[in-house]
């Protein structure tokens, strides 16, 4: 029976927060529908003094002053100041936290495809006006970080405003609250919620990105996804898939490292790739995945014009030691293959410069940079990396680094885990 009486009471609350909820969404009222309403002063005894309001008007799509008494019936389409009135009844074409792109102080880009908006912004129909306008999401006053946008507010056509809290998401959907100066606003990556190579989780019933939070069990991302938060020392981030897939030009094929099977990150002039790979990246990005190079591997590399970006890693490593163990061109045309003992020492070379977390273990990045993240320990923090990331001293590194690598540390020797 007490089962029965606490099934009973479960089903009975669920269907009233249903039925509120209906409610709720029923009686909002969309800014299109606001702004189509007549103006309305109100009737009956009033008590205070009648103000000017502003409303929209439909027919002549501008804002328009009127006198309020203040009193019944009045309905929503009335607004303090004529900038306010703007700022809802112009912006009705575009979904919630978006802004619509200007061609100067107060005209609207007029579109007929997306190609004609700017970057980030898409082509949207206005039913109030009868037009295409162009929508996105902006960083607004620069109160994001770089590469971010933020939440437009809808009433003040600026940034949206949270208090930064590492147990609360205050606000919309993808969207996370950071701290700046003495308030925090809803800010967001630009592009890709995750890594390169890694995809984010998307949730069942909204189809946005999973959030997910660093310090609390409760928002922890479900198995085969991890915690990445794209702003380094915010506890609030997005499940990302611990499975990288490589993204290569069409008929290449990304390096892969034998111990995990996970391709290798790479930034265009920066990382050296293994010999038959080059640093690709997409887009014309300049992060990408050590790949296959398009050229025949027969191709002689001493008679080609490559750049030195192009070439195998052991022909940047011997450049940067002068040619030890090498004959040049200038002094034996003859000759166009390293001598064995450079093929030694540049070998040597890539395992001391290039970066790589032990075992099993896979590198952190930095976020739009993909280069591995070092870290260093302090009396005050013990761990410099963003959880569930441990610092690990990076094998065969000459300047004895330490990076932040995830995995299992199970067979992972404790002696070169920083305590």
């Amino acid at each position: 029976m007490k089962l029965f009486h606490a099934t009973f009471c479960l089903f009975f609350f669920t269907r009233v927060r249903t039925v509120m909820a209906f409610l709720k969404s029923s009686t909002e009222i969309s800014s299109e529908k606001i702004c189509s309403l007549p103006p309305n002063p109100g009737y009956g005894d009033c008590s205070s003094e009648p103000s000017i309001k502003f409303y929209f008007d439909v027919y002549d799509l501008r804002c328009k002053k009127f006198l309020f008494l203040n009193c019944k019936g009045s309905n929503q389409n009335r607004f303090d100041t004529e900038e306010e009135c703007i700022r809802v009844c112009h912006y009705t074409a575009c979904r919630p936290g978006e802004i619509i792109a200007l061609s100067n102080a107060t005209t609207p880009i007029i579109c007929e495809k997306p190609s004609q908006c700017p970057d980030g912004y898409r082509c949207s129909y206005d039913k109030l006006f009868r037009r295409h306008v162009c929508c996105g999401y902006s960083n607004l006053d620069r109160t994001c970080p770089e590469s971010s946008v933020s939440y437009a507010s809808p009433t003040q056509h600026s940034s949206q405003r949270c208090s930064p809290s590492p147990t609360t998401d205050q606000c919309p959907e993808n969207f996370i609250c950071l701290k700046k100066e003495r308030t925090g606003h809803c800010c967001k990556p630009q592009r890709d919620y995750c890594p390169l190579g890694q995809t984010p989780l998307d949730e069942t019933l909204s189809g946005h990105p999973k959030k997910c939070n660093l310090m609390q069990s409760q928002f922890a991302c479900p198995e085969g996804y991890e915690c990445i938060t794209p702003y380094r020392g915010n506890p609030w981030g997005y499940c990302c898939s611990t499975r990288i897939e490589a993204r290569c030009s069409d008929g290449s094929d990304p390096y892969l490292y034998p111990e995990n099977n996970q391709p290798q990150k790479c930034t265009v002039g920066v990382t050296t790739c293994r010999v038959g790979y080059s640093c690709q990246g997409l887009c014309n990005s300049i992060v990408g995945f050590c790949c296959t190079k398009k050229t025949s591997p027969s191709t002689d590399i001493s008679n080609s014009d490559t750049t030195s970006d192009e070439r195998p890693w052991y022909e940047n490593a011997t450049a940067h030691h002068a040619n030890d163990g090498l004959v040049t061109k200038d002094d034996d045309d003859s000759r166009t293959s390293p001598a064995p003992s450079a093929l030694v020492h540049s070998y040597a070379y890539d395992l001391m410069t290039v970066l790589s977390c032990p075992y099993q273990l896979t590198p952190s990045y930095l976020i739009d940079s993909q280069i591995i993240m070092e870290c260093t320990k302090t009396g005050e923090l013990r761990n410099s990396c963003p959880a569930p990331a441990r610092c690990v001293r990076a094998p065969r590194d000459v300047l004895r680094r330490s990076i932040c690598c995830t995995g299992s540390m199970i067979s992972y020797r404790r002696s070169h885990i920083l305590p």
